[in-house]
């Protein structure tokens, strides 16, 4: 399990996205309660998504294996029998949480769209990217069903739109690395995907940015505290300054790792992470 761990800790690193329901939501008051559920829902989600992310990798060894991305990761290959039987460890693990106060549909639902991924869909263009943003999504819904809250227009819209961009983002980085070209046998696009990839980003943090304009329009007609503004305001001003980053890095061919591995590893953008969270944990104490 350390092994396993260490493999894909950049994927428990997106399960705490599970606490975002709980941040934004202001009727919600931290306790030792709230802590609690949070940190078994986190355990509960990640056990699922590291069988999911061995599984997955353990399909796309011998791709792998000529992706210039993962030439210093270690390739996972299992079996067809240690396949079958983490598939089966699966379903179980899942029917155990079902019986528990810790089940959500969104768990139930991100296995069954894992498997449609894994065998249809993950070589089929835009479809692989739309599922991608189905499993982040995923993480939020069960942070609202775990917290029992309603996720709201806005904030849906605007997570769909941050989760394309960052997937789009991915995809990008993975056929400029590896200079494909069409009919590579690494992912399903090549150097003639660029163009419409690279709007494609563009179009959906433009968007993104948009929608969170629009979600404070809202908030001031419905006339919110002027501190509840700036908070908003500042979170909204450290979201352009990322995007701005990532967008200028593709440009200028300057991300050779992962995105996902890059975001985690930059301390710039950490800190920027680490300030968003003690906004929106003032946020939640102050109004």
């Amino acid at each position: 399990m350390k092994n396993l761990i260490k493999l894909r800790y950049s994927s428990l690193f997106k399960n705490l996205s599970i606490c975002l329901p709980l941040l934004v939501n202001k009727e919600i008051k931290l306790s030792l309660d709230v802590i609690i559920i949070f940190f078994t829902g986190f355990f509960i989600f990640s056990i699922i998504s590291l069988l999911v992310y061995v599984l997955n990798d353990s399909k796309d060894y011998y791709q792998d294996k000529k992706n210039k991305l993962k030439e210093k990761k270690k390739l996972i290959f299992l079996s067809k029998n240690t396949y079958l039987i983490l598939n089966i460890l699966l379903l179980i693990y899942i029917a155990l949480i079902a019986t528990t106060d810790f089940f959500g549909y969104s768990l139930l639902i991100y296995c069954i769209t894992f498997i449609i991924y894994n065998n249809f869909l993950k070589n089929k263009k835009y479809f692989d990217i739309a599922c991608l943003v189905v499993f982040h999504m995923l993480r939020l819904t069960y942070g609202a069903e775990l917290f029992n809250v309603s996720l709201t227009f806005y904030f849906s819209i605007f997570f769909i739109l941050f989760f394309l961009f960052l997937s789009v983002c991915k995809r990008i980085i993975q056929i400029k690395i590896n200079n494909l070209k069409p009919n590579n046998n690494i992912i399903c696009y090549s150097k003639i995907d660029l163009a419409s990839l690279n709007n494609l980003a563009k179009i959906s943090s433009l968007i993104s940015i948009l929608f969170f304009f629009l979600y404070l329009y809202s908030s001031i007609y419905k006339n919110i505290y002027w501190l509840d503004l700036i908070f908003l305001l500042l979170i909204l001003f450290i979201y352009i300054k990322f995007i701005y980053e990532i967008i200028f890095l593709l440009k200028h061919n300057l991300l050779r790792k992962d995105l996902y591995i890059y975001i985690i590893s930059n301390q710039k953008i950490l800190l920027l992470a680490f300030i968003t969270l003690i906004i929106l944990v003032l946020r939640i104490i102050y109004i």
